[in-house]
């Protein structure tokens, strides 16, 4: 049996991927700066986005009874196609391939998140 996607838990799940992406990064650039990392902007980039992309998926399934790796994905998905935009709109040299394995890892990352979130709820 198929349950419909519950399209408020993944934009919800996206918002909480975009904020805990940006606080992340912003958190885990200062600690690289303090641990003495030579570009500490640039670690701080890479923690914080697959923060972001768990905690979408967590936060998605959160917000449903069942699917939440589903609604996980989702939630990441939405996510990057957000930070992938802004960052093409700003003139990132980005590849296609390199937004493809970032969706990629979103997807995993998002599901992983979902499955995490999910559990426990019936």
């Amino acid at each position: 049996m198929t349950t419909p996607v519950r399209f408020r838990a993944v934009i919800i799940g996206a918002a909480a991927g975009l904020l805990s992406t940006v606080l992340g990064g912003m958190v885990a650039s200062l600690l690289a700066g303090v641990l003495g990392a030579t570009d500490p902007f640039s670690s701080g980039l890479v923690i914080g986005a697959l923060l972001g992309l768990f905690v979408a998926g967590f936060t998605a399934a959160k917000f449903v009874f069942q699917n939440g790796p589903l609604h996980g994905s989702l939630a990441a998905l939405l996510t990057v196609a957000v930070v992938g935009t802004d960052a093409l709109l700003r003139g990132s040299g980005a590849t296609p391939l390199t937004l493809a394995g970032f969706a990629l890892l979103a997807a995993l990352l998002g599901a992983v998140g979902g499955y995490v979130g999910g559990r426990g709820q019936r």
